[in-house]
């Protein structure tokens, strides 16, 4: 099974100084190709009916409360599912910000909840080409998934309405965890599709 995973927060640790209280994976997947491709048309022809241009970034973090609630709007009709994992940073530590990600995906990998074994990740651009190897090495080795190789591949948001997808919903728990304004009206539009959401 392909799941595209995205990021919300940061990983770093100067808290009260800009560092983010949480660090959010959120993985995203379909039952099939066709529904796959569905997603991936739905959001061109919102981009379309808007007047942007195909390679037009939906962002949650970026995007105006008009277009927020355009692509909630869409995506709450297009059938997908995801897992997520929420890390409370002050109560974990880790050695640089790679291994946080990493222990973060793991993590996610291991307690989520698929009609099928992944096998493969697409995810934003976060490390260089040649970090790719070993980090696949720790996915296998830690998340429980032994016997079963699984590949991961990044790609430019701009260009993966699915990443742009995936960074929504991340970008929603994000503020429903942290509690801020109409976090609840965001996380309803996802909440259907919410399979597992563990809290370390």
């Amino acid at each position: 099974m392909l799941i595209y995973i995205d990021e919300s927060g940061d990983t770093g640790n100067k808290f009260g100084k800009g560092s983010s209280a949480y660090f959010l994976l959120a993985m995203t997947f379909y039952e099939n190709e066709v529904e796959e491709e569905n997603a991936n048309e739905q959001i061109q022809k919102l981009k379309k009916a808007m007047g942007y241009s195909e390679d037009f970034e939906f962002h949650f973090s970026s995007n105006s409360k008009e277009q927020r609630f355009a692509f909630l709007e869409k995506i709450k009709k297009i059938k997908f599912n995801f897992n997520a994992i929420i890390l409370n940073k002050r109560s974990r530590h880790y050695k640089n910000k790679k291994d946080l990600y990493c222990k973060a995906l793991c993590d996610l990998l291991r307690y989520s909840e698929t009609p099928e074994p992944v096998s493969k990740i697409i995810f934003d651009e976060f490390f260089r080409k040649g970090e790719i190897p070993a980090i696949e090495k720790a996915i296998l080795m830690e998340s429980g998934k032994e016997g079963k190789k699984v590949k991961i591949q990044q790609k430019n948001s701009q260009k993966s309405n699915h990443i742009q997808i995936a960074d929504y919903v991340v970008g929603i728990l994000n503020r429903w965890a942290s509690h801020k304004p109409d976090c609840e009206k965001y996380y309803d539009y996802i909440h259907k599709k919410q399979k597992i959401v563990v809290f370390k």
